[in-house]
């Protein structure tokens, strides 16, 4: 099988977290807090980000020219 060939492009790389999450949790309900959390990554990603990990409230992305979700 081949291996597909590395491409160089322009990109940014984008670290997020929401601040004061655990504070917030302790006082809404954990529905609540569960569309906050998904409201903000879903905002991350219609500004054309691709993301590539989660982990709790953080959330790593990238954004690239040519890429499925921006080719501009």
């Amino acid at each position: 099988m081949r291996q597909p060939r590395p491409q160089r492009r322009d990109g940014a790389i984008l670290f997020t977290e929401v601040r004061g999450l655990v504070s917030i949790s302790s006082v809404i309900e954990p529905e609540q807090v569960l569309l906050l959390t998904n409201e903000f990554y879903n905002d991350v990603a219609e500004a054309g980000s691709e993301a590539i990990g989660l982990h709790h409230d953080a959330m790593l992305s990238v954004f690239c020219r040519g890429s499925a979700t921006n080719s501009a």
